[in-house]
């Protein structure tokens, strides 16, 4: 019951890491078992999310350092396809949410891709809904005006 509860917040925490949606599906499945493995540990209850968010932050770090140091080097050369307009935002879209502070990229991650309430959120990241939706506003404020001197700068190309 708490794993099917609290997937999409962790899934949303790991993808924020690794940018892999199955990579961090795998991480997660694997803080769940390191979090079974520590669940004895746990002193404070009324602290489990902040402690298996934690764990699940860690898990992702571990397998992006594991991700970078196996990792081979692409073909520079490779053509890409051509992109529509709609692909061109959401890359110029993708980039900005990833130049976020991390705080900031987990908070639209947990809001937009695994589409959770600012409450939900509130609970997971140690806010109040209401500091929640300010810093939610904050940061699509500066998506905005990243996105707008994104695509004044390619009109002037």
């Amino acid at each position: 019951m708490l794993c099917e509860r609290y997937y999409p917040a962790m899934a949303a925490i790991a993808y924020c890491i690794l940018h892999d949606r199955h990579l961090a599906e795998d991480t997660v499945q694997e803080a769940y078992a390191r979090a079974l493995e520590k669940l004895p540990d746990l002193r404070k209850p009324e602290k489990f999310t902040g402690w298996l968010k934690t764990i699940c932050r860690n898990t992702a770090i571990n397998i992006a350092r594991q991700q970078k140091r196996t990792a081979a080097i692409e073909d520079a050369g490779q053509l890409a396809a051509p992109e529509s307009k709609d692909t061109a935002l959401h890359d110029d879209l993708h980039k900005a949410i990833l130049k976020l502070p991390e705080k900031s990229r987990e908070l639209v991650m947990l809001r937009y891709f695994a589409n959770l309430s600012h409450d939900q959120i509130a609970e997971i990241a140690g806010m109040t809904p209401a500091a929640v939706n300010a810093k939610l506003c904050r940061i699509r404020k500066k998506l905005e005006n990243t996105l707008k001197k994104t695509i004044d700068k390619e009109g002037e190309k």
